[in-house]
């Protein structure tokens, strides 16, 4: 007996199927039919960290994790007079004796051997900086095959993980540099599966950074009845870029500069915009316009994800003062404030002396 013909025949695969088992493998998950009996299957939590870490966002879970904890397990002091705004990694490579050794085994061409031996002990921080002054010593362009032997060979190490916190006074941001070695061994308790080197303060509105953080989030949410699908599956929201209270631009990703080139042409940039404040009225008046960046690689979903878990630790209650007991570094801290605020008497007598004096 012969099988109907509908069960002979097998479905084309999409391309979306195999993108996304590629990502799947890329990020290292399995079905848990294929895992041995010794090996426990992924949790959740692992499988969005591969998803985030495969997307280019290292550091999110850690972000939002830390951004949960902020009101919860910091002294009350950095809780509200800093926030949580990003991690940043500074990368490094050093053109060393060793490595040219290395590099000569790959044959290179003998003028660019030349000009790497002459810049031997420099160290870089991005690729875009050797690659340029490579080019620029041999006073002419890198040739296809130079630069990809050159991007494949100069591997750039993490040598410094950087928290940035957003703080509204100066002062504080010179208080908490003062104490940054306290600040650092407290962040290491809270995230022991990350190392944090540095702290850097940027003077800022706390108030209107987390607002412009749940907007983000808002938009992210409601974006499919904002736009048009020709339109909302080419650019996501990622943030507000704020120069002043009053000069902000919600600043959207798009995948390739192509696409950013057809969106600016057509609908055009006031023509989003006036989209996304006509249906969204919660928008009308946070920014007066939009801006469209090229991020290559990205996903309009990841994107959108990733502002709704960012913004998701801020609806978190903050701890009142009375349930917040007074910490060594929170006193410290304090007392260091007080002395940059107020003038010291002994000065304001020497000045008044010597006025009279001059008089």
């Amino acid at each position: 007996m012969s099988r109907p013909l509908s069960r002979m025949r097998r479905e084309p695969i999409s391309p979306d199927h195999v993108q996304a088992k590629r990502f799947l493998h890329r990020i290292r998950h399995h079905r848990s039919t294929t895992l041995s009996r010794n090996q426990p299957a992924p949790d959740t939590l692992e499988v969005l960290q591969g998803i985030f870490k495969a997307s280019g966002h290292h550091y999110l879970m850690t972000l939002a994790k830390l951004r949960k904890l902020w009101f919860e397990s910091v002294d009350h002091f950095l809780a509200q007079n800093a926030f949580p705004r990003n991690f940043s990694v500074t990368k490094n490579f050093a053109v060393t004796q060793e490595w040219l050794q290395r590099f000569a085994d790959q044959r290179p061409t003998p003028e660019l051997l030349e000009v790497l031996t002459r810049i031997r002990g420099r160290d870089f921080s991005r690729m875009e900086h050797l690659l340029k002054t490579l080019s620029g010593r041999l006073d002419r362009e890198l040739a296809p095959a130079e630069e990809q032997l050159i991007r494949g060979f100069a591997a750039f190490r993490a040598s410094e993980t950087v928290l940035h916190l957003t703080v509204y006074d100066g002062s504080i941001a010179q208080a908490l540099q003062f104490e940054m070695p306290s600040y650092l061994k407290l962040l290491h308790r809270l995230l022991p599966e990350m190392r944090i080197d540095r702290i850097r303060c940027h003077v800022g509105d706390l108030g209107q950074v987390q607002a412009d953080q749940q907007l983000v989030a808002e938009l992210a949410e409601a974006w499919p009845c904002l736009l048009p699908e020709t339109v909302g599956r080419c650019c996501a929201p990622a943030f507000i870029h704020r120069a002043s209270k009053r000069q902000a631009v919600l600043v959207l990703l798009v995948e390739s500069e192509a696409v950013r080139e057809e969106l600016i042409r057509v609908p055009g940039l006031d023509w989003i915009h006036a989209e996304i404040t006509c249906n969204h009225p919660a928008a009308s008046g946070s920014f007066p316009r939009v801006s469209l960046a090229v991020r290559a690689g990205i996903s309009v979903q990841h994107v959108r994800t990733n502002a709704v878990a960012l913004a998701a630790p801020l609806v978190e209650t903050p701890a009142t003062e009375s349930e917040v007991t007074a910490a060594p570094v929170q006193r410290q801290v304090q007392r260091i404030l007080n002395e940059l605020r107020t003038p010291k008497p002994a000065l304001a007598t020497q000045d008044s002396s010597d006025s009279q004096n001059a008089t």
